[in-house]
């Protein structure tokens, strides 16, 4: 049968997870109507040895990098290496929900859709905690009573731009066709693959003056909270990099960027979250250049407040702390 959708994978040193979130998907009912395509992003460890395991099944197909890529690049790679109606991007540790297969293809069998948001969940390392829906990346919780279908893709920017984390998207293959060949103008920002939807959408809504974008309310896709690979330099990510990821969206989105982007900014440069950074020695007047890049000039003076307070400049230099070093 022809298959119509693809679980991309990007790993990069994660073999013992990555193993496992194959497995779990192995044992999904009808794991043989999809593909699973992995793209090692020139792992020092023994994933490609341990991937010869699965040259058995003919719908795993496996890359391997002969020279590594950036974070973005290596998800942008394994998309293009798919061949079937649409993907879904999925973390290296992250699992499908028991069923969850079987549910997702429902629906993308039934309806097509141009783009679809999974929700997902929290869980432990060892799977055996549920530690909620309340994702690190989000600015608030996905709260909806039913599936969502939206034809606007500003309302869904508005809505959901936060909650779109790697590891919930299905999209379809035309993105590649449409805007990862040639759009490399969000690259460097962590979160390519998310801005490259969004480009997808409004260039498939100029196109076609229709959008049909669905957002599933039940949790299909688990989260699991291990170290990350990002883990230091979540505050440049943070700080820097997702405010150049706003500005970096085109015209299309103009109004909704700036009403987020404000909303964004006082989250980050409130006195609660400067001090939390501070006594953890992640913001110093050394990178106040780096990271108030696109704060306010009121944002700009809290900054340089909460870096002078006496008593967080000697917790700074207790040992153990990384003072600051996620900038080099």
């Amino acid at each position: 049968m022809n298959k119509i959708l693809t679980i991309a994978i990007p790993t990069k040193n994660r073999e013992k997870y990555l193993i496992e979130t194959i497995n779990s998907i192995i044992r999904q009912k009808l794991f043989f109507n999809i593909e699973v395509v992995v793209c090692n992003n020139k792992s020092d460890d023994t994933t490609h040895i341990s991937m010869q395991k699965y040259s058995e099944y003919e719908n795993i197909p496996y890359y391997q990098n002969e020279q590594a890529l950036s974070i973005d690049d290596n998800m942008i790679k394994v998309a293009s290496l798919v061949n079937t109606k649409y993907f879904l991007w999925l973390g290296d540790d992250d699992f499908i929900v028991k069923d969850g297969l079987s549910k997702i293809l429902n629906y993308i069998e039934k309806e097509e859709y141009d783009f679809v948001l999974l929700s997902a969940t929290r869980v432990s390392e060892d799977l055996s905690v549920n530690l909620g829906c309340n994702l690190e990346t989000s600015l608030k919780n996905i709260k909806i009573d039913n599936n969502t279908i939206y034809k606007s893709p500003k309302d869904f920017f508005l809505n959901h731009c936060f909650h779109m984390p790697f590891g919930t998207l299905i999209v379809k293959k035309e993105l590649y066709d449409l805007v990862l060949k040639e759009n490399k103008r969000f690259r460097g920002t962590s979160h390519a693959y998310s801005g490259l939807v969004f480009d997808y959408l409004s260039k498939k809504y100029s196109m076609t003056k229709s959008v049909k974008i669905l957002l599933i309310r039940e949790e299909l896709i688990m989260l699991r909270q291990v170290e990350k690979t990002w883990k230091n330099t979540a505050t440049k990510i943070m700080m820097q990099e997702i405010p150049e990821w706003f500005l970096l969206f085109d015209n299309f989105y103009e109004n909704e960027v700036k009403k987020i982007l404000t909303y964004y900014l006082n989250l980050q440069f409130n006195f609660k979250s400067l001090i939390s950074r501070r006594i953890n020695g992640l913001i110093s007047l050394r990178n106040y250049t780096y990271f108030t890049k696109y704060a306010s000039f009121k944002q700009k003076i809290k900054y340089i407040l909460v870096c002078f307070l006496p008593v967080l400049i000697i917790k700074e230099n207790i040992p153990g702390k990384n003072n600051g070093k996620e900038i080099s």
